[in-house]
C-alpha cells in the first residue's frame, strides 16, 4: 500500500512590529496608512509549470532552486524531508497526465490542486502560494 505523503501547509506570518516615532506637530495631518501592494497572480500555465518543476525536484531528491519558497517552506523542506518524499515519489515515474483540477483562495493564499496520473496510480499535488506568489505549502497524496 502506498503511504500518503502530506506536507503541512506552512504559512509565513511575520508579527507586526510597532516602531516608536516622534509625534507630528499639532497642525500636521497624518498620512493615511498605505498597504503593500500584492503581487499580480501568475497565470494558471505558469503555476502548472511550477507544480511540474516541484514534482521533478521531489522525484530527484534535490531542490535546485529554493527562491520560489517562502521562509517557512524553505526551513521545512530540509534535505532529509526531501529524501523521504523522494523515496515514495520516485517509483511513480513520469506523469502520463498532469492537470489543474481546481484552484481556490484560502486565508489570503491561493491553493492549486493538480491531478497527476501515472502508470501505477493517480496522485494529487497541492501547491499553495502566498500573496507574494511564493510557495507556502506543498503536498502530495494519492487521489482519484
Amino acid at each position: 500500500m502506498i503511504r500518503a505523503i502530506s506536507l503541512a501547509v506552512l504559512f509565513s506570518c511575520a508579527p507586526a512590529l510597532a516602531a516608536a516615532a516622534t509625534p507630528p506637530p499639532a497642525t500636521a495631518t497624518p498620512a493615511p496608512p498605505t498597504a503593500a501592494p500584492e503581487a499580480t497572480p501568475p497565470s494558471d500555465a505558469v503555476v502548472t509549470g511550477w507544480a511540474r518543476q516541484w514534482l521533478r525536484y521531489m522525484q530527484l531528491g534535490n531542490i535546485a532552486d529554493r527562491s520560489q519558497l517562502d521562509s517557512s517552506m524553505d526551513a521545512f523542506l530540509t534535505q532529509d524531508t526531501v529524501l523521504r518524499i523522494q523515496g515514495q515519489m520516485n517509483s511513480l515515474g513520469q506523469p502520463i497526465a498532469f492537470t489543474l483540477v481546481r484552484k481556490f483562495p484560502t486565508n489570503g493564499f491561493m491553493e492549486y490542486d493538480f491531478r497527476m496520473r501515472f502508470d501505477n496510480g493517480t496522485w494529487i499535488e497541492a501547491l499553495t502560494l502566498d500573496p507574494n506568489n511564493q510557495i507556502a505549502g506543498l503536498r502530495f497524496y494519492p487521489g482519484q
